[in-house]
């Protein structure tokens, strides 16, 4: 519509181009304010006046674009590029709801890949509610969509469902964008040494297929950047960006009986659009709103994959642990050689020997202290300091040994022991020779070792600078798993167990009023059936035994008990969720043909998820961008 600026250069130029007329007809010569006041004193309008009138009519008018997309998520940013690169000259207006920009996200520093987990819960950029069966609805919202605030792995390898789409489409669009994948050479040898490990881990068994998934990441002079869908549309000067607009719905006027032509866009705000050729690209909730507002029966079906969430892993190590144990015994020690030695050097000058020599009598083989005893030896102390082995050998008769005038009995001490005989330290030691180095030499702390598996205080992933890629899948792609790091929890590998290609389908997207509402989406992923909930048990089942195999131990989810509950049919359909992958709400042969042109409608498309006619089996930005490619040539062909 027409803002004030431009009305205001409308006025100025009708108001021109009138007296200019005026004078030539009439060819008089008269000026402007003459001719005013002629207009003036009649009573007639003005020409300004009535070029306002002519102005404020144009603004009540739908502003006209040769192509308007409806939303500038994945589907609707590829399409944009692919319409601008090949229809330079037409005009292309992109309607989106998030009145936050691209230049926003970019502001905040989110192109830094480094920041994907802020990016991912700044409510700026994506919004939630809850589903009919107590379920979150997330999605992203802004150029972009959802490749601005979801995990960044870019699934563009799966077939199964899609093999027309593989063979014309798929390296068409992954050729836009160029996504990176991480090398792993022939000995899996990956990122890093623990990618590489978990890599041969996952390989390891016969039971799952290992996929290394490209990433939304690309490198310019060396700088690693989040790989961002409006950068290929920015600059573009064929394309406008309605930020702020949410739309209500779209009229149509007959073209015949049964075909219509998209005729007007309306949005909740009170502005309307028009456009030769329309692209609804809201994605597989509102897109099937917006229809259904346009009086479009449609979500009736909805696909997601039905998952166990938060499912955390440590890994433990074997570590070998020393510690010193202090002496707990009784004190006990015996009198033997070295012991004897030991009492010795604690006490230096002191002489402690063993009595051996026949005229000892019954003191032979005891021990005693002899250091006063020597002291008084007529021929000098050497004399009894001398002896080898810490033993006192007695030349003379028995004698001798007891007479009491040559060597007092008194001037040597018994230790209340013999030689090998064991005696306790605290009870039999004379006091005079304890001390704490002879206590703790003859009673030393043990040095105690013990291995175990404890928990890695970081896994090694590096989540700050290498995105999670790896994933699982069985070979009839009824289960997938992903393996994922943060950098908040560099000690766990978190692990969700979903469901790939074997959906129920049994979701619903419906509209409870015209109001700007979300609509009532019901998930239902396994719609009580056993078989739907076992394909999740069977990922857990192999996961968890090839993660185990390897030292991981799962750590949460853990029970009131704090314990690690059972997982059986009974825990997964108690505790699926969902993880935002909503597809099929517009199925092709249901509301779409193959080139994603609603039925019935000559220039109106679908270019996201919605038209998705069967389950697709991961992540679901590619394929949104796929149908936008899709839809995006079909309304060029048509428009040209």
């Amino acid at each position: 519509m027409i803002d004030n600026n431009s009305k205001l250069k409308f006025i100025k130029s009708y108001n021109c181009i009138f007296y200019m007329n005026l004078d030539k007809n009439n060819n008089s010569g008269i000026d402007i304010g003459d001719a005013q006041k002629i207009y003036t004193d009649s009573g007639l309008q003005t020409p300004d006046e009535n070029a306002k009138n002519i102005a404020n009519n144009l603004a009540d008018k739908p502003t006209y674009y040769d192509f308007i997309i409806i939303g500038g998520g994945a589907g609707g940013s590829i399409a944009a590029y692919q319409i601008s690169e090949a229809s330079p000259n037409s005009t292309i207006l992109i309607i989106e709801k998030n009145i936050n920009t691209f230049q926003d996200y970019k502001n905040k520093g989110y192109e830094d890949l480094s920041t994907w987990t802020n990016a991912q819960y700044d409510s700026s950029f994506n919004y939630s509610f809850t589903s009919n069966d107590n379920k979150l609805v997330w999605m992203g919202k802004g150029i972009g969509g959802g490749t601005l605030h979801f995990g960044l792995q870019y699934i563009d390898n799966i077939q199964k469902n899609y093999t027309d789409w593989k063979n014309n489409y798929f390296d068409s669009v992954t050729n836009i964008l160029n996504p990176e994948k991480y090398n792993y050479d022939s000995n899996n040898n990956g990122p890093n040494t623990a990618w590489s490990e978990l890599y041969n881990t996952l390989s390891s068994s016969s039971n799952n297929t290992i996929y290394n998934n490209k990433i939304y990441k690309t490198s310019t002079s060396g700088t690693e950047k989040r790989l961002l869908l409006g950068n290929l549309i920015e600059g573009k000067t064929n394309i406008t960006i309605e930020y702020g607009e949410t739309v209500k719905d779209i009229t149509f006027k007959d073209v015949s009986i049964d075909v219509k032509n998209a005729n007007k866009i309306n949005c909740f705000s009170g502005k309307s659009f028009k456009g030769n050729q329309i692209l609804l690209c809201s994605g597989a909730i509102q897109t099937p709103a917006i229809l259904q507002r346009s009086g479009i029966d449609c979500g009736n079906k909805l696909y997601d994959h039905g998952a166990l969430v938060g499912f955390s892993y440590i890994r433990k190590e074997q570590q070998t642990v020393t510690t010193e144990v202090p002496y707990s015994g009784n004190y006990d020690f015996q009198l033997n050689y070295n012991n004897i030695k030991l009492i010795n050097d604690y006490n230096p000058g002191k002489i402690i020997r063993e009595v051996i020599g026949n005229g000892t009598g019954n003191d032979v083989n005891k021990i005693y202290d002899f250091t006063e005893w020597a002291s008084r030896h007529p021929g000098g102390s050497s004399r009894i300091q001398n002896h080898s082995n810490y033993q006192l050998s007695f030349p003379h008769g028995s004698s001798n040994w007891v007479n009491t005038s040559r060597y007092p009995q008194n001037y040597r001490t018994y230790l209340n022991g013999k030689k090998n005989e064991t005696i306790n330290y605290n009870n039999d030691l004379p006091s005079n020779l304890k001390n704490d180095n002879l206590k703790n030499a003859l009673f030393p702390s043990t040095t105690q070792t013990e291995t175990s598996l404890v928990p890695i205080s970081d896994l090694g992933f590096d989540p700050e600078n290498i995105i999670s890629h790896l994933q699982t899948r069985d070979s009839n792609l009824n289960w997938q798993v992903y393996f994922s790091t943060v950098p908040l929890y560099k000690n766990l590998l978190i692990v969700t167990l979903s469901q790939s290609t074997n959906l129920s389908g049994a979701g619903k997207v419906k509209i409870s009023s015209m109001d700007d509402v979300n609509p009532d989406v019901s998930l239902n992923h396994i719609n009580n059936s056993d078989d739907l909930a076992q394909d999740i048990l069977n990922a857990y089942d192999i996961t968890n035994t090839l993660l185990y195999s390897n030292n991981y131990e799962l750590a949460s989810p853990l029970n009131s008990l704090g314990q690690v509950p059972t997982i059986n049919l009974d825990y997964i359909k108690e505790n699926v969720d969902s993880i935002y992958h909503y597809h099929g709400s517009c199925a092709i042969g249901d509301v779409v043909d193959v080139s994603c042109q609603v039925f019935n409608v000559e220039n109106l498309y679908i270019g996201d998820a919605s038209v998705l006619p069967e389950p697709w089996g991961g992540s679901t930005s590619f394929p949104s961008m796929v149908a936008g490619h899709i839809a995006s040539q079909t309304a060029l062909r048509n428009f040209n």
